[in-house]
């Protein structure tokens, strides 16, 4: 049983949450509307999957589904697979009077991640949500996270040459910057050896700190380094080089932030 103090939490927790509800009885609809109303700040009602998939596929901040499942127009498992071509990661619960075991694995291919049986009891209402809202909240932070990463990635590629090789150095990743500076297009550099535009001029002893530092010490390098464009023109680039690894430590490609001197 929910007491006091875990419903309190639950309603702190799901203060941004914005639900969609999908109901085709209208008094069911109200009831259960009322009660998802003293939890989350926004529910929107709608009466059958195909409306609600409509505004669903227009309103992008929708953390939540609650659905029936036998409607007309479109179902609710059917509503919830083509909502989840939208948004895969989207959380959802069905609410149902049918206690059928092919309709709960049908609702679970689904994707859903609550089943409610009518007649509505609260506690397990409150239970499921206590379940989902934690979900929901993960999400929203991690796109969150998603979206500053992004803008940093946005900052870093306008203002450096940024390129990956795998382990061996060969290129499988430059931005616009590295194209630019060099000269080659990214067709040209991608499955090249990165030495493609490395200048004969740099002492050997250069290459041998650099890859005794990241591949046999697994650390970061800096220095300076003189290049070739696709037209025979030099420059020179501060360069910081950095191995990437897998989760057992073990390097699964190079990352070279460069700046042009």
């Amino acid at each position: 049983m929910v007491n006091k103090l875990q419903l309190e939490n639950l309603i702190n927790e799901a203060k941004d949450i914005k639900v969609l509800y999908v109901e085709d009885d209208y008094e069911v609809r109200l009831n259960i509307a009322k009660l998802l109303e003293t939890i989350f700040p926004t529910v929107i009602l709608t009466e059958n999957g195909q409306e609600a998939l409509d505004i669903f596929k227009e309103d992008p901040t929708i953390d939540l589904i609650i659905t029936d499942i036998n409607m007309p127009v479109m179902n609710g498992i059917s509503f919830i697979k083509e909502a989840r071509k939208i948004n895969f990661s989207i959380p959802s619960i069905i609410i149902t009077a049918q206690n059928d075991r092919e309709l709960i694995n049908d609702a679970i291919i689904a994707g859903i991640d609550g089943f409610i049986l009518k007649p509505l009891e609260l506690d397990q209402l409150y239970n499921a949500l206590l379940n989902v809202i934690n979900k929901c909240n993960l999400i929203k932070e991690n796109d969150k996270n998603i979206a500053i990463l992004n803008q940093y990635k946005d900052i870093t590629n306008k203002s450096s040459i940024i390129s990956k090789t795998d382990p061996t150095g060969m290129i499988t990743y430059v931005n616009d910057n590295f194209c630019e500076i060099s000269g080659y297009s990214e067709i040209e550099l991608v499955g090249r050896p990165h030495n493609i535009v490395r200048h004969p001029d740099n002492p050997k002893e250069l290459f041998a700190s650099l890859w005794k530092t990241i591949k046999k010490d697994k650390k970061p390098w800096t220095g300076i380094i003189k290049n070739l464009t696709k037209d025979g023109k030099s420059y020179f680039v501060k360069s910081t080089i950095k191995p990437i690894f897998d989760n057992r430590g073990e390097i699964v490609e190079y990352m070279a932030l460069r700046d042009d001197i």
